[in-house]
């Protein structure tokens, strides 16, 4: 009888601890966004380096800066949010690309992303400004 109570008993014991458990790590949820790719110039197809990249969180309500690095030399980038809350999980990751001479990009979520940047061309927008076309 008493070894069947013991039984009982940590059998009780056990089922607390694990809801216990679940409850905290259902609490303490890991959350990470990253994004990596390399950035192309959109005429000669050659890497860019030096690229800014921006990577921000967006809701409906606001967009909180996450971090800021460049392009290493053949083009390519890796960025991340780190762990984030839960309320942190339900934002939109996004990057924001730019460099001098080139147009500004925005990505949704990059993953393993050929991103093509378009050099500007100052004298046709000149042009454009001056004739308003």
């Amino acid at each position: 009888m008493k070894k069947n109570y013991l039984i009982n008993l940590i059998s009780i014991r056990f089922f607390i601890l694990l809801i216990f458990i679940s409850i905290l790590s259902s609490n303490c949820m890991d959350c990470f966004h990253s994004g990596y790719g390399v950035v192309i110039d959109g005429n000669s197809n050659n890497p860019i380096d030096s690229v800014l990249i921006e990577a921000f969180l967006l809701d409906k309500n606001e967009s909180v800066f996450i971090e800021q690095i460049y392009t290493d030399s053949i083009g390519r980038f890796a960025i991340g949010s780190g762990n984030l809350s839960k309320k942190g999980c339900n934002k939109d990751f996004i990057i924001i690309l730019s460099k001098s001479g080139y147009k500004n990009s925005v990505v949704y979520k990059p993953k393993d992303d050929t991103i093509f940047l378009e050099k500007i061309d100052y004298k046709r927008e000149y042009l454009d400004k001056i004739f308003k076309r």
